[in-house]
């Protein structure tokens, strides 16, 4: 048997993985001791992996022993992530003491883009923002590389250049040649990039200057770009992906031509940076109901030829499940 956990705040979910099939559930930190209980009756798991969506600085493999010195770079990187990074750790801190036998595994999503090279990772300011941790750490990077993974599956070793999108909440795409990142639209954090549920996207820097010249407070215009933009500015409510597909109206159609446009706009570049694209990945919660919206997208790309496109559901328990089984085996 063997568990997994994420976070969604302000719950953890989970998901135990046995010859008998899958199971999953959620539950909220005050109820971690009962509910580990009844995970942990039947005896110990074979592993135990976390998700941790932001590794900072110092976590630079997707796939990681719980050793002390990876344990202090996680404690580290809590700060970016704070609500997420902090239930896990507190989860992971927990079950480290209830089991210190068994094999804990951290599963660090930005860990995947401190390959990407200076040009791509790197932003056009003074040394001293660097030396603070002023750069782009990407988003998904256990998705992105999975998905290269899967390409090779499905299309054969020659899909070399990948393009992994991931179609959600928080859309991001990234360029992968052989499973080494070339480029991704997440940057610091990912407010920057394409728009999402509530995130604005890509915007003139100078839009933070004319905002607090009128009067707003930083944090009134962190809150303002990062939980009142994107798909809900547009559609003028709180709108997710999977319901901005459905959505009627002109803010809806217009965010979704929005949304097509700077996927065509991103891949076209990350195309042009990898010499070509082999297999374009989609990742979304309900590949069927995207189905319309990606062969949109598709349609614009008619330039890149005989590139092979593939939609498939992001699980990411199967995500990992898949990397923490194989490439724990290299750690």
């Amino acid at each position: 048997m063997r568990l997994f956990f994420d976070a969604e705040p302000p719950v953890v979910l989970w998901c135990e993985e046995s010859a008998a099939g899958r199971r999953c559930g959620r539950f909220r930190p005050e109820a971690a001791d009962s509910v580990l209980a009844r995970l942990l009756r039947r005896g110990g798991p074979e592993s135990l992996s976390y998700r941790l969506r932001h590794g900072g600085q110092g976590l630079r493999e997707p796939v990681s022993r719980a050793t002390p010195e990876a344990l202090a770079a996680a404690e580290a990187a809590v700060r970016y992530a704070p609500e997420s990074n902090g239930l896990i750790m507190g989860l992971l801190r927990r079950l480290l003491r209830r089991l210190p036998d068994a094999e804990h595994l951290i599963l660090c999503d930005t860990a995947l883009f401190w390959g990407l090279p200076p040009a791509a990772s790197l932003y056009a300011v003074p040394a001293e923002l660097g030396r603070r941790g002023v750069r782009r750490y990407g988003g998904d990077g256990l998705l992105h590389q999975w998905a290269a993974l899967r390409a090779a599956e499905i299309f054969g070793p020659g899909a070399r250049r990948v393009v992994s999108v991931r179609l959600a909440d928080r859309t991001n795409a990234a360029a992968l040649d052989s499973g080494r990142p070339v480029d991704t639209t997440v940057g610091f954090t990912p407010v920057e990039g394409l728009l999402s549920d509530t995130c604005c996207g890509d915007i003139d820097s100078s839009v933070v200057f004319e905002l607090q010249s009128s009067g707003l407070a930083l944090s009134e215009i962190n809150e303002l770009l990062s939980a009142r933009s994107g798909f809900r500015a547009l559609v003028g409510r709180p709108c997710g992906f999977t319901e901005l597909l459905r959505a009627t109206g002109a803010g809806a159609s217009l965010a979704r031509r929005m949304l097509r446009y700077e996927l065509v706009k991103t891949v076209g570049a990350f195309a042009a940076l990898l010499g070509g694209v082999d297999a374009l990945m989609f990742s979304t919660a309900d590949p069927a109901a995207a189905g319309p919206f990606i062969r949109a997208v598709c349609r614009g790309l008619a330039c890149l030829g005989r590139a092979r496109a593939q939609a498939q559901d992001d699980d990411i328990w199967r995500v990992m499940s898949d990397l923490s089984r194989n490439v724990a085996k290299e750690v």
